[in-house]
């Protein structure tokens, strides 16, 4: 084989392995954050009730579910610095989604003392609610930048179906903790019910754009829990909460009742995480297995001596009999081409799924920035928009940033 050939289809492969590792490190940090996140959503829960409810039993949880929450975190953490000293990772945006995440939890110190403060006085505020919710969705836009960087359709595939998972878990973990404010009585009635109606909502259009993103036999386990829970304690406290928001009543013995069964909820969620990542993990194993064959071929090409002479070169298309490691390279590169063309369009759509969520996470923090809305509020009004014009959620938002990137970078010029 040509030097100059080899050179460039050795190069290729480099390429190639490049990719492999950073899919290695893409996996893992987002398997890490979906742990980090739960613990986060658990904890927001606890912190309502110890605000919110007169028990005091829930102070020894709280504190038990905030070095979960530490710990998780500092693995998460680690997991970052290992793979940002590799070097596998260097996409911008998504180095900026992981550094705002990181600092943002760093703050996480003061909400505790937020929540302990408004403990002692006997008060109860929605600011720690509304702080813990920001920094969950923050580290969730990780999870979405990190999907778009996936070389491989399967792992995007995957990555989708998790990033809706958390979605739908972290709806479900915000009707949770409104829950328990909504039982007490201690906050505007209708506006919250409104939140609760949109959070309720929200949750069942993450849990419809996820059935089809799993695979068969967790769609069957775990679908029928979702859509057939009409007479479960769950529903029919919903249906009490709902009414005590809308008649400005309050019920708060039933907090605490509210808070395990839509814990009991969140766990069955939390559960699907596992053959989500068991099918990742094992797409790992794989492209491991891809990656470690791969690299012995490259090895041995790399020791072969390089004084070639021309006449000593090996035809284009070797003879597998008497250039054997040749034809060995040429044959894994020529699959790596196929495979490549055939997945291109596959990866595409992956990719353009990726990118929907995004645009959508982008129109609603202009909605949030420029109008002060909720996350909730800001969603809503997405869902609405779709709706009268008869358009998808991403293409209304897609006008939504438009018009908002415009309008705000004329206030820019005319300041």
């Amino acid at each position: 084989m040509d030097p100059l050939v080899l050179r460039l289809l050795l190069a290729a492969k480099q390429q190639d392995l490049a990719a492999l590792r950073q899919l290695h490190a893409l996996i893992e940090l987002v398997t890490q954050i979906g742990d980090a996140v739960h613990h986060l959503q658990r904890e927001r829960g606890l912190s309502n009730l110890v605000m919110y409810t007169p028990q005091t039993s829930f102070q020894i949880q709280l504190n038990d579910q905030a070095k979960l929450v530490d710990q998780a975190l500092e693995n998460t953490a680690r997991v970052i610095q290992t793979i940002m000293s590799s070097g596998y990772i260097s996409a911008a945006r998504l180095q900026t989604s992981i550094a705002l995440a990181l600092q943002s939890s760093f703050d996480l110190a003061e909400i505790r003392k937020s929540v302990q403060r408004y403990q002692f006085r006997q008060e109860v505020s929605q600011t720690p609610c509304e702080h813990y919710s920001v920094l969950i969705r923050l580290w969730l836009d990780v999870v979405i930048e990190a999907a778009g960087l996936s070389v491989s359709a399967q792992v995007s595939r995957s990555v989708l179906s998790l990033i809706y998972l958390l979605q739908a878990k972290e709806y479900a973990g915000q009707e949770r903790a409104w829950g328990v404010i909504a039982f007490s009585g201690k906050a505007a009635g209708g506006e919250l019910a409104e939140r609760l109606q949109v959070l309720g909502q929200s949750q069942h259009d993450a849990l419809q754009a996820l059935w089809p993103a799993i695979d068969a036999e967790s769609c069957l386990q775990y679908r029928p829990y979702f859509e057939q829970d009409n007479g479960q304690q769950y529903a029919e406290l919903k249906q009490l909460m709902l009414g005590l928001c809308l008649h400005s009543q309050a019920s708060p013995t039933l907090a605490e009742l509210w808070y395990q069964s839509a814990s009991q909820r969140i766990d069955v969620l939390h559960s699907m995480l596992e053959p989500v990542k068991a099918n990742l993990e094992q797409q790992l194993t794989n492209s491991k297995q891809t990656y470690d064959k791969e690299q012995r071929v490259l090895q041995h090409h790399r020791s072969e001596p390089a004084g070639i002479v021309a006449d000593d070169v090996p035809p284009l298309i070797p003879s597998a009999s008497k250039y054997p490691e040749q034809a060995s390279l040429l044959h894994l590169l020529r699959e790596q081409s196929h495979y490549i063309s055939s997945i291109e369009a596959e990866l595409c759509n992956a990719r353009i799924a990726v990118q929907e969520l995004k645009i959508i996470q982008r129109a609603k923090l202009l909605l949030i920035d420029q109008h002060q809305l909720t996350e909730q509020q800001a969603h809503h009004q997405l869902q609405k928009l779709a709706m009268d014009m008869q358009e998808t959620l991403a293409e209304v938002a897609e006008q939504v940033v438009e018009k908002l990137a415009c309008h705000k970078k004329k206030s820019a010029k005319s300041t």
